[in-house]
């Protein structure tokens, strides 16, 4: 009969340290790093539209969910949390919005940026180019709406033509004949004109 072997015990190296067991990964674990990937992404998401200069808002139903720095000088809001739940559409002071149901719907089929102004909560007027894009990943009536600040351009605007109103009425009142021609032909004349060639007429 063969004699039983001896039982070895296991070798320890003198100055390592024994592997800590690896843990094992569960898919709880998967979906808290998910969680805080998620989290992560809407913060880093949020410090980027703060830093832009135009306005950046996320509707739903119409009523604003979401809104940037900007938009919220824009509007001249104390922070974010006055405007969460409002109309957007309220702020929109065109005359024309007030007859239109869903003014951001509308927006959202149109190609290109719309001319628009919008009162803040002090009445200050903005002029914005809003340019609306739907979001159906969110819902039938989720949009994001871009208002890039034109109001200086506006405001140049408005002064150039009150400035040519007033260089058309300085020249039509004025008592000599004035008159702008075309090759040849006479593309405008002023008031004391047209009664001197009338005159002029008259006596041939």
């Amino acid at each position: 009969m063969s004699e039983a072997l001896p039982s070895r015990s296991p070798h320890v190296f003198r100055g390592t340290t024994p592997l800590a067991p690896r843990p094992n990964i569960t898919l709880q674990d998967d979906t808290l790093q998910d969680d805080l990937l998620q989290d992560l992404s809407r913060q880093v998401a949020s410090s980027v539209l703060d830093a832009v200069s135009d306005l950046v808002c996320i509707c739903i139903g119409g009523k604003i969910k979401h809104i940037n720095k900007a938009g919220v000088q824009f509007l001249e809001a104390r922070d974010a949390s006055v405007l969460i739940g409002q109309s957007f559409q309220a702020f929109i002071s065109d005359n024309f919005a007030a007859t239109i149901d869903n003014i951001i719907g509308l927006l959202a089929k149109e190609p290109e940026p719309t001319p628009m102004r919008i009162k803040g909560l002090n009445g200050k007027l903005v002029s914005l180019r809003l340019k609306v894009v739907a979001l159906p990943e969110l819902g039938e009536t989720a949009h994001m709406v871009l208002g890039e600040n034109i109001t200086r351009q506006a405001e140049l605007t408005d002064a150039i033509q009150l400035s040519e109103t007033r260089f058309r009425n300085l020249v039509n009142n004025a008592l000599d004949l004035i008159c702008v021609m075309d090759d040849g032909r006479i593309s405008y004349i002023n008031s004391a004109g047209l009664k001197m060639l009338k005159a002029a007429h008259k006596e041939f």
